[in-house]
């Protein structure tokens, strides 16, 4: 029931809280202060009616002592009559020297004496005990007991209290529009800080005004909020602008490098075709050459016989092997290119038949260098089909190219579900990467160490960056040399289905 209420107050307007609370504090306020009123009053009154009885009935127990003395009822019932006159009284009972009862007075039908007790009173329900002892020439002859009814007390303290029950409702009645006033002096500038905040949410253009008339905390706050939605609108415009600036610049990129590896394949057809037009015409011309060779002194005939059979050979091999490496390079420059323009299309992707068909593509690898290969059971993700097999396919190409021939290799890919994220790993225990290598491993056109033996461009790993990069999500290794290599990337689960 509380934290029900407590949902339901926070969820008010500032104004009705602040209503709310001043009412309440007035209220409380003043009952508590009428309730140590009404508490005062009545411990009062009540002491001041044990006083006043104490010297009542010392009065009757003088009066009484000679009857009680001798024993005589006739005359203590004269002198208890006295009595009689507040009717409040309820009974009155008379003791003798032994405690024996020796006279009751009773104004109701039933009556009940108790046992004598020392002098004194104490209060029971609506009730007042009192015992008075009875006195001859200063020794105890007898005991005086009364009760006496406290009704009119509480019936007086009943209405007093309705009385200021009323007197507090009418205060807060009266107490309503004062506090609207109050609540509308502090909350209005609050409100209306509230509805600029929405319409800047909305709309920048949102003209706030400063509170110039105000000098508390509120005035503070809006003056405050007036400076911030100016630095807001001064960082977004620059934002805009760099914004702006860096899609022009990347669509440069991308036309730069388009255009570099496109026009760049042109001379290489040409380098291509010559170098076999060569390879062709040296073919056609080398019978004549050797015919003619043995006219020549031997030193002439070996230089050019050495030319002929393993120079010009070698140095057209040379530029062959060079063309297909710049072929490679440029093609996978267009591909890097690429992959800010081809839309994603995020869909629930079953993991575990994606990295399938990878390891299937690299059985014959897997088998020529019987790798052990330990998949985990991999939670589904939410991602673009093909990237998500080609970014699997390059790392676990890589952990395959890169292990240690003097052991057996093991490879683990596995996931696990995060807080916002899919995490992925795969692990192997192959040659591991060099401290000094680390910031070589996502560069375009690196690789890690002195790998010239192992075929790859330097392209893998920065294009599976980039890809995760479109996934919002991230990559990194951990690397130990003669140990192995782990490679960690994240998918983030905030990803539309559709298309990116």
């Amino acid at each position: 029931m509380t934290s029900r209420l407590q949902h339901q107050f926070q969820h008010l307007p500032i104004r009705k809280k602040l209503i709310a609370i001043i009412i309440f504090i007035a209220a409380m306020a003043m009952l508590i202060s009428s309730l140590v009123e009404n508490v005062l009053n009545w411990t009062a009154e009540k002491q001041m009616l044990a006083q006043r009885l104490n010297v009542m009935t010392e009065v009757v127990s003088r009066q009484l002592a000679a009857s009680v003395e001798f024993l005589d009822p006739v005359a203590a019932k004269e002198n208890i009559r006295s009595l009689e006159v507040d009717p409040m009284v309820k009974q009155a009972c008379v003791y003798d020297s032994n405690d024996i009862l020796f006279l009751k007075f009773s104004s109701t039908s039933k009556i009940s004496c108790p046992k004598p007790q020392n002098s004194g009173y104490y209060f029971e329900l609506k009730q007042l005990h009192l015992f008075q002892p009875i006195q001859q020439d200063n020794r105890a002859i007898g005991t005086l007991y009364i009760t006496y009814s406290l009704d009119l007390i509480y019936d007086r303290f009943t209405r007093q209290i309705m009385y200021k029950i009323a007197i507090v409702l009418l205060l807060l009645l009266i107490l309503w529009p004062v506090s609207n006033y109050f609540q509308r002096i502090i909350s209005r500038p609050i409100v209306r800080l509230a509805e600029s905040a929405n319409h800047f949410s909305l709309d920048r253009s949102t003209k706030i005004d400063k509170e110039e008339t105000r000098n508390d905390e509120i005035g503070d706050l809006v003056n405050a909020f007036y400076d911030m939605t100016n630095e807001i609108r001064q960082n977004e415009h620059k934002l805009e602008q760099t914004v702006d600036t860096l899609s022009r610049t990347n669509k440069e990129l991308e036309r730069f490098a388009y255009i570099c590896s496109h026009d760049l394949r042109s001379p290489l057809v040409n380098l291509r075709g010559f170098s076999g037009e060569m390879s062709y015409a040296l073919g056609i011309v080398k019978p004549f050459i050797q015919d003619a060779l043995k006219t020549l002194q031997p030193d002439n005939r070996n230089a050019i016989e050495l030319a002929i059979e393993q120079d010009i050979p070698e140095a057209l091999g040379f530029i062959n092997s060079s063309v297909e490496r710049m072929d490679r390079l440029t093609a996978a420059i267009l591909e890097l290119s690429r992959i800010g323009r081809r839309e994603l299309h995020f869909v629930m992707q079953d993991t575990n038949a994606i990295v399938k068909r990878c390891l299937e593509s690299s059985q014959h690898v897997i088998s020529s260098k019987k790798v052990i290969i330990d998949k985990k059971g991999l939670p589904n993700v939410k991602a673009d089909p093909v990237a998500l097999e080609q970014i699997f396919a390059n790392i676990i190409d890589n952990a395959l190219k890169y292990l240690d021939t003097q052991r057996v290799g093991k490879v683990e890919i596995g996931g696990q579900l995060k807080q916002g994220y899919t995490l992925f790993w795969v692990k192997d225990n192959g040659r591991g990467i060099k401290t000094t290598s680390h910031q070589k491993v996502f560069e375009i056109f690196q690789r890690a160490g002195n790998n010239e033996a192992i075929p790859g461009e330097g392209m893998g790993m920065p294009y599976v960056k980039a890809m995760l990069h479109r996934h919002n999500g991230d990559i990194w290794f951990e690397s130990e040399p003669g140990k192995g290599t782990t490679f960690y990337f994240t998918i983030s689960h905030n990803l539309n289905i559709g298309e990116a």
